[in-house]
């Protein structure tokens, strides 16, 4: 997939990027259930090491602020996005998803929850209720679409 850059800003494939799994805990950790350091690691090594996945970071001035994490095949899911603290409501969520719209031309959908709902509505996704099982618990997610233009 192509990169984007912009003055001071721009987002890069972290994929043979190494060292940076303390800005992606950093920007992640509120997307991660459980965060920790070493997840973090193995989000890393799992999305540089297949080629159905594909980790996308937004530089402003050199600085990681934020990531999305895709997996690709017929459609796109977004398996990860999250923005450092700091730099949320500005933006930078909403350029991760065009970026991510316009370079794939496919479908682009998202598993969340109550939390992010709304997130994924605000940019046109429709979203269904979803009953899943976590720890023989029964817990309420969404999966929330965004056709393609060509759909």
């Amino acid at each position: 997939m192509d990169n984007t850059k912009n003055n001071s800003i721009e987002i890069i494939s972290l994929k043979n990027k190494p060292g940076l799994e303390n800005e992606v805990f950093t920007v992640l950790s509120d997307a991660i259930y459980e965060a920790t350091i070493e997840k973090a690691r193995m989000i890393i090594l799992e999305f540089c090491t297949n080629n159905k996945n594909d980790l996308f970071g937004y530089f402003e001035s050199g600085n990681l602020v934020g990531i999305i994490g895709i997996e690709i095949n017929e459609e796109i899911e977004i398996k990860y996005i999250g923005v450092e603290e700091s730099n949320r409501n500005n933006g930078i969520g909403t350029k991760l998803i065009n970026f991510i719209r316009e370079v794939t031309k496919q479908n682009v959908f998202a598993e969340t929850d109550d939390d992010a709902i709304n997130f994924y509505k605000r940019y046109g996704f429709t979203c269904e209720v979803l009953e899943k099982y976590y720890n023989g618990k029964k817990i309420r997610r969404y999966r929330c679409l965004m056709k393609s233009e060509k759909s």
